[in-house]
């Protein structure tokens, strides 16, 4: 709005102070300069028409040329072709049959380049008959060509020679003739364009002269017009005048003019705004007399306005907020726009003020409404996580304990007893989890992972969980994966789990009799991206929803009806946390369902591919490890609860380990200082010194210390942050499972070095064929000729790259790791595991500029592809 009344008042003041005998002059200049307008106009569009004369004879000369040089290319080729297969028929020593040999397909690969950047041109109708026929011609030719080199290199040389002289030699003159008409074309095309642009020289020349006479009548009319006109703009002037003066007078901004000595004129808007009388009494104020002595930045009123002043002469423009003062002594917060401009050939400062005390009101009440906003999230967050420790505590005894219990021999009472105990806590757990993953989502505090993992054994270890409830309830159950879909993908695999599990839960709690399914298939159209679209689909025949409950399935605290909250239970959170988790991956979910006839449930996201050879991750990968493997390890464990206290040594003991017990940080610290522990399991809140301040006591003192697993209840995110900040390896959430503290400790006390993966790999390659033939037949869609070519194009070309490799590794030359990368390419492409394995560890031995260990490996590398040379080979002579 103040950038529209500074428009204006700006335009008011240029029309009061201009003459009218001015605009008269303008007038009449714009007419003559519409004259000289159009001449020069005519003027450029015969120039144009001349150089677009000229652009076209340069551009069909220069592409003929092209096509000249193509043809000449490929004239040249065929000849040194001839000359060649006569040395190769005529030369019986392996070596000069070589280089002819290699001559020989140079000469076939730049007819070959020739003809397909010919085909590429812009031809004629009659240019591409003569390249149809040399395509026609070439393809004659070359089966002879081929055969006839073949005799040679066989030593068939007389054979070699008649055909040579009878079928091969006149079928490339019959090919060279042919582009001798092609290269006729070209210079009878050039010929021709030379002359077109002679007759269109000749037709622009007329009608310049034709259209220079009509710029002389219209030149007069547009004076005729323009004298006219500009007695028509002196009476319009008044009009504008009295307009404009209008709008300054009638904004309801106040609007000021100021010079270099102080003010010149204002608006009635801007008496009011300051409450002073007249216009007189005004402008014989100083700018800084207008506002508070002090304004809000610290700078007096003087100050702050010399420089807002300044700046606006410098840059053109200035904005900002003053404290303004009226008549009677009170202040306003009002903002400002200054505007530099030129009145009379003299430079002048336009302001336009508004006061701003409503919106400064509205601004005030907004923050404390976003603080107050603020406060209670925090305050909501803090009573989450006091809930989630309070509840989680007596939940790991409770779990804990059920568990151990069915451990033991019990009665099929007492069994069924326990059961329930167990069964019941875990339910209750999965409703605790439900509701933090709500309460993170709802905070925007909700983190994903993206790591490589197996999608077939992640989806298949989710449907394994329900096999048997699945068997128990009666119904059939069925999981399937299409085969396009990746196996090595990039992605979430535990919020993947979640949603699946949470989706195959509701389809057998809903389903009384029939089947539940789970299909895994690509989303059409991405078969070869990257990044893939993954469609998951539970179906199941169970008691299906209806239209109008599938408008608010996917709301927060929503289910079909209150009968399904009885009759089934649950939070009515569980598709609501799937929609905004499947959101914040990228995809979507949707379902399809009829009420009665079941129901099914699309999860839609993307995945990024990742290659074969990539190692991928999977939670279930360290699930169940030996129980014995933890025999003999000493763990710490730092608890004050004292039934959590038992829960964990109990299964720390049935898992082999030997258990300490700490009931607080200090006891911890103490421990720690006097034994030597392969592993301690850290509570986060614990009486005395908790076990923040414990873990930085422990790695302070004791630098070689083990690691140190926190054990906390608080779920919130932050908590994982907190405990590694504080020197903890890695994170348990309470209650403990048995199967999550199994994995932890394989994790942290089982690493295998990846030198001894690598290598057991690459014994059980060598004890197989060098080159999967079976994979190497499916990737060319069993293709033997494929195949063949493809084997000896590898041979060829690994066998220069190992030259290069090897001077690289010598001279320790950080660039030769491009060599072993693309040996690593090619095999991995023609299904060469071995050399493929080792070109990967030479490359990252390079990289790492381990020279030595780069050499041995070498001879490694040299010894397995000789492998796949011999292999190849025995092939070929099999195959003869």
């Amino acid at each position: 709005m103040l950038k529209l009344a500074s428009f204006f008042t700006r335009v008011s003041l240029a029309w009061r102070n201009h003459l009218n005998l001015r605009g008269i002059k303008y007038g009449l200049g714009l007419g003559f300069a519409l004259i000289l307008s159009l001449m020069v106009g005519i003027t450029l569009l015969g120039l144009n028409q001349m150089e677009a004369i000229n652009n076209r004879l340069v551009t069909i000369v220069t592409v003929n040329d092209y096509k000249t040089e193509l043809a000449s290319i490929m004239r040249d080729a065929l000849l040194d072709r001839i000359i060649t297969m006569h040395s190769l028929v005529l030369d019986s020593a392996p070596f000069e049959q070589n280089n002819e040999l290699y001559d020989f397909h140079n000469y076939g690969a730049r007819f070959s380049q020739a003809l397909q950047a010919l085909s590429l041109a812009k031809l004629s109708k009659e240019e591409k008959d003569i390249l149809a026929h040399i395509r026609k011609s070439a393809a004659i030719a070359q089966p002879i060509v081929i055969h006839t080199v073949d005799l040679a290199l066989d030593k068939k040389n007389g054979t070699a020679l008649k055909l040579l002289q009878d079928e091969a030699i006149p079928a490339q003159k019959e090919l060279v003739n042919e582009l001798k008409a092609l290269l006729k074309l070209q210079r009878d095309a050039n010929a021709n364009a030379a002359v077109d642009a002679s007759d269109a020289y000749n037709k622009t020349r007329s009608q310049m002269i034709v259209l220079g006479s009509l710029a002389g009548l219209i030149g007069a009319l547009i004076a005729f017009v323009a004298v006219r006109r500009t007695t028509f703009q002196t009476s319009e002037l008044q009009k504008q005048k009295l307009k404009y003066q209008t709008l300054f007078e009638t904004n309801s901004d106040a609007i000021v003019i100021m010079d270099e000595e102080g003010f010149t004129d204002c608006n009635p808007a801007a008496l009011k705004m300051f409450g002073i009388d007249s216009v007189q009494d005004f402008i014989a104020r100083r700018p800084y007399q207008l506002g508070a002595p002090i304004q809000t930045d610290g700078r007096s009123a003087a100050q702050f306005s010399s420089d807002c002043v300044a700046r606006a002469r410098a840059e053109g423009y200035c904005f900002l907020e003053w404290q303004g003062l009226r008549e009677d002594g009170s202040e306003f917060p009002a903002e400002i726009a200054l505007h530099a401009m030129t009145l009379d050939d003299k430079r002048v400062i336009q302001a336009i003020m508004r006061d701003i005390t409503e919106r400064k009101l509205a601004e005030k009440s907004l923050k404390e409404a976003h603080d107050a906003a603020v406060e209670a999230a925090h305050l909501k967050a803090e009573f989450v996580a006091n809930v989630s420790h309070e509840i989680r505590t007596p939940m790991n005894g409770v779990i804990g304990m059920a568990n151990l219990m069915l451990k033991t021999t019990l009665s099929p009472q007492q069994r069924e007893y326990a059961l329930a105990i167990y069964n019941s806590g875990k339910s209750l757990l999965t409703i605790i989890n439900d509701i933090l993953d709500f309460s993170k989502i709802d905070a925007g505090k909700l983190n994903l992972e993206s790591i490589d993992f197996n999608l077939h054994e992640t989806v298949l270890e989710i449907a394994s969980l329900f096999v048997n409830r699945a068997e128990e309830m009666g119904l059939s159950f069925n999981c399937s994966l299409n085969p396009d879909v990746p196996e090595q993908v990039r992605g979430d695999p535990n919020r993947l789990r979640q949603i699946l599990s949470n989706l195959v839960d509701n389809a057998l709690k809903f389903t009384h009799a029939g089947s539940v399914s789970i299909t895994v298939a690509l989303a059409p159209g991405h078969a070869a991206d990257s990044t893939c679209w993954v469609q998951f689909t539970v179906e199941d025949s169970g008691i299906g929803i209806s239209a109008e409950t599938q408008s608010r399935l996917f709301r927060s605290f929503s289910q079909a009806d209150g009968s399904t909250t009885r009759k089934y239970g649950g939070t009515g959170l569980g598709l609501a946390i799937c929609k905004q988790l499947a959101e914040m991956m990228g995809g979507y979910i949707s379902v399809d369902s009829i009420a009665g006839h079941g129901s099914a449930f699309h999860l839609s996201l993307p995945l990024i591919r990742v290659e074969s050879g990539a190692p991928a991750t999977n939670a279930s990968s360290a699930s169940n490890p030996d129980n014995t493997s933890f025999m003999g390890r000493r763990i710490l464990v730092a608890e004050d609860n004292i039934v959590n206290q038992k829960v964990i040594q109990h299964l720390l003991r049935h898992l082999g380990a030997q258990v300490d017990i700490a009931a607080n940080g200090r006891e911890a610290v103490a421990l720690a200082q006097t034994r030597v522990y392969d592993l301690t399991l850290m509570d986060c809140q614990m009486p005395e010194m908790d076990g923040y301040q414990a873990t930085s006591r422990i790695r302070n003192s004791i630098p070689n210390a083990g690691p140190i697993i926190a054990m906390t209840a608080n779920a919130m995110l932050g908590a994982r942050e907190q405990c590694l900040a504080a020197g903890m390896n890695d994170y348990l959430s309470k209650p403990i499972q048995e199967e999550d503290l199994v994995n932890m400790l394989a994790r942290w006390l089982k690493h295998a070095p990846i030198q001894q993966t690598r290598v057991s790999q690459t014994e059980t390659v060598e004890n197989s064929n060098p080159i999967d033939m079976p994979a190497l037949e499916k990737n060319c869609r069993q293709d033997a000729a494929l195949v063949s070519e493809l084997l000896n194009l590898y041979c060829s070309s690994t066998a220069a790259l190992l030259i290069e490799l090897g001077r690289g590794i010598q001279a320790q030359s950080v660039t030769c790791a491009r060599a072993a990368h693309e040996i690593k390419g090619a095999s991995a492409y023609i299904a060469a595991t071995e050399v493929q394995h080792l070109a990967d560890m030479i490359e990252q031995t390079i990289k790492a500029e381990s020279w030595d260990e780069a050499g041995n490996m070498f001879d490694d590398l040299e010894a397995a592809f000789i492998r796949v040379q011999l292999f190849v080979g025995n092939r070929e002579a099999a195959n003869q």
